[in-house]
């Protein structure tokens, strides 16, 4: 993959044991893709890449199945890809068409389009924005919210909660001074207004699903994805070997056993096992490992809670 010169991009060996799937319990071999600069990767080069690859390393045992439909957008460029072709002729197929629509279409609606001549420049004014960035709550569920704010000369301030007029679909939730509250499952929208500038965010409320506990083994940590219905601020405790992860207001998937279980990574150099269930409507898992003093990480990531622990 190297070799590929892919820009925006670099590769990295990984291995890892499929919990499911055609590999389950075997011992993986692949490539982790590490992002250098995101303003120079094009994410379909990028993918056409790593589909080339994959052929390229075994044609005879590639399959190119229905879901290279959805994924690509194209048939056309599932048969190249059968018959071997390169990324640049499978790119070819379509810009002229991707051409014609950025000139005719895309650049008629830009948000900041070019500075119109013969004008002054625009008045300068306050920006409001609501924090946090995700509302995702559970029914019951209590969260911090408030007003961000910057004045027109580029000075950040948080303004009192007397001072904001909010505006919520009670139904599904509520606000009290600078709290939210999850009242019924649903979407609906927080609206703020403060010196008659007015900002909104989408507010979402639904019970918190556990879907599924996975394992990743790495040269120099241990990563372990719980993956959920929707973005969680988890409580991470840890004691003695021991490190607890708490989720209020949760329940479990399909694919965990009702009630509790216990989990037993194979020959991991850090993690014994993990013990998780549902005490008091909270899930709680208890990851045991071999090092009294844990080191670990906790990367930021959508829809899931990912550990990283340090060997």
């Amino acid at each position: 993959m190297r070799s590929r010169d892919i820009s925006g991009v670099q590769f990295r060996p990984t291995y890892y044991t499929p919990m499911f799937g055609v590999y389950e319990g075997e011992l993986i071999g692949g490539v982790q893709v590490h992002i250098e600069d995101e303003q120079q990767i094009d994410v379909v080069e990028l993918g056409l890449e790593l589909a080339t690859a994959m052929r390229d390393q075994d044609p005879e045992k590639y399959e190119v199945n229905d879901n290279y439909n959805e994924l690509i957008g194209s048939t056309e460029v599932r048969d190249l890809l059968r018959s071997g072709a390169n990324v640049e002729e499978m790119k070819a197929t379509w810009e002229d068409d991707l051409n014609d629509w950025i000139v005719n279409v895309r650049n008629q609606y830009l948000l900041y389009g070019p500075y119109p001549e013969g004008v002054n420049k625009y008045e300068r004014q306050m920006v409001l924005g609501i924090l946090p960035l995700d509302l995702n709550l559970a029914v019951g569920e209590e969260s911090p919210i408030s007003v961000h704010a910057v004045d027109r000369g580029g000075r950040s301030f948080t303004p009192h909660w007397r001072l904001i007029d909010w505006a919520i679909d009670e139904d599904v939730a509520t606000i009290n001074r600078n709290k939210i509250t999850g009242v019924g499952e649903g979407v609906t929208s927080a609206s703020a207004s403060f010196l008659r500038q007015e900002t909104s965010r989408d507010v979402v409320v639904a019970q918190n699903i556990i879907e599924n506990i996975r394992f990743g083994v790495q040269s120099g940590y241990t990563r372990v994805v719980f993956d959920l219905n929707k973005t969680i601020r988890p409580n991470i405790e840890t004691d003695r070997g021991e490190l607890t992860v708490e989720i209020p207001y949760a329940a479990l998937g399909e694919r965990l056993i009702d009630g509790e279980g216990i989990i037993t990574p194979p020959d991991n150099p850090i993690l014994d096992q993990v013990e998780y269930g549902i005490e008091d409507d909270t899930f709680v898992a208890k990851l045991q490992t071999n090092q009294e003093d844990i080191k670990y990480e906790t990367p930021g990531y959508s829809n899931r809670i990912v550990i990283d622990l340090f060997h």
